[in-house]
């Protein structure tokens, strides 16, 4: 396989300086390496006015969509077209993105920090135990990175080297692993869990009454109520 076209999907406010001055870079950097670029605004996020000419959409080799919607994330990560999800920020609390790439069987290339490092599985090699060398390939469902991007590069060329059964292979494996750890299903069950464990310490009074331990349940609670609903 080989990449045609990359689309960058990210937040942007027309009134934040930094906003604006990211986009350029960006823009002046498709520049300097001769790539033809789009940049689609919505109604509530404005483009700033940019010195170079910006081609379609279907032509360009690079796509930039600002605050994008719903609609637009859905058909790219259901689109046969995509190759692969690229989640390039570290040190995520969580990071959303490459779950839902994940649900939707998608190769992710994302950084070794935060959130990732334990959503994702990484499909790298490693010796057998003992004093064996010859490498064996774990059954992950993504590539973790240091943000480098000769790392970058190779996990890439990893990906667009994969048959169309490793590929099968690993879309299935991402879809379960989102299903067994993130689906309503999961978090009903945890829900549970966690419900016969309060029980089962028996009633409580005001002096044992953890607020600490009760924010903290409630809050993931509510957290992976959001996670199932945006992987509905």
């Amino acid at each position: 396989g080989a990449i045609r076209q990359t689309i960058h999907l990210g937040g942007y406010d027309p009134r934040l300086r930094d906003n604006i001055d990211t986009l350029i870079h960006l823009t002046k950097y498709c520049e300097r390496q001769q790539l033809t670029y789009c940049v689609i605004p919505n109604k509530t996020s404005p483009a700033p006015t940019l010195t170079g000419s910006t081609g379609s959409a279907e032509d360009s080799d690079v796509v930039f969509i600002l605050n994008f919607t719903t609609a637009q994330r859905q058909y790219l990560l259901h689109s046969p077209t995509t190759l692969c999800l690229l989640y390039t920020p570290g040190n995520e609390h969580f990071g959303i993105g490459p779950v839902e790439g994940m649900a939707c069987g998608l190769p992710v290339v994302a950084c070794t920090s935060g959130g990732p490092t334990e959503s994702l599985v990484d499909y790298a090699s490693h010796s057998l135990e003992g004093n064996s060398k010859r490498p064996i390939r774990v059954q992950g469902t993504a590539w973790l990175r240091d943000p480098n991007p000769e790392e970058w590069e190779r996990a890439l060329e990893e990906v667009l080297k994969l048959s169309e059964s490793e590929r099968q292979a690993l879309s299935d494996r991402a879809k379960e692993r989102a299903k067994q750890k993130f689906s309503m299903e999961e978090m009903c069950k945890g829900f549970e869990r966690a419900l016969v464990q309060a029980i089962d310490m028996g009633p409580a009074t005001e002096h044992v009454i953890s607020w600490k331990a009760t924010r903290i349940f409630l809050i993931s609670f509510i957290f992976a109520l959001l996670c199932s609903w945006r992987l509905q």
